[in-house]
């Protein structure tokens, strides 16, 4: 068993008998080992949300092919869904206040392995002397995040 690396599944869709089943018994055949698994059902809109994480199968297979092979089980159960490699950092822009705890917590942890995040861009939304704080910032976090950028936008857009 490949216990180095971890996959995750994130689901959500109409609430209904029979989903932790297929999901879980898609990922039995896989040969996918579930570490954790989380589920939520919100009675008010009627939406089952799950999220599991597993280690990557012995056979290899990718996130993509992983989504391939659910694909008919997501069609039967009106599933949006995401397989995701744990190892690949998420890209994040982190917006921040006047006040500072925050993006110091986050960029801690990004920096000590605990978040796999690339911090892409840092947005302050004031004027304040909190801005140019983050510009002299950012020269020391250009190592651990190379790909920072830092803007003051009028609109933020949001994109793959």
């Amino acid at each position: 068993m490949n216990t180095e690396e971890r996959y995750l599944l994130r689901i959500t869709c109409p609430g209904r008998t029979g989903l932790v089943a297929a999901i879980t018994g898609f990922l039995a055949e896989q040969d996918c080992f579930i570490t954790e698994l989380s589920q939520f059902d919100d009675i008010q809109t009627g939406r089952f949300f799950c999220r599991a994480e597993f280690f990557k199968p012995e056979s290899g297979l990718t996130p993509d092919e992983l989504s391939e092979l659910f694909s008919e089980i997501g069609a039967r159960f009106e599933m949006d869904w995401k397989f995701i490699n744990r190892s690949i950092p998420h890209r994040t822009l982190i917006l921040v206040s006047k006040f500072d705890h925050c993006l110091n917590d986050l960029l801690y942890r990004k920096q000590t392995g605990e978040l796999n995040i690339d911090v892409t861009t840092v947005v302050t939304l004031t004027s304040s002397p909190w801005h140019v704080f983050i510009r002299r910032l950012s020269k020391c976090f250009q190592q651990v995040s190379p790909n920072l950028r830092l803007r003051l936008p009028k609109k933020i857009e949001f994109g793959s």
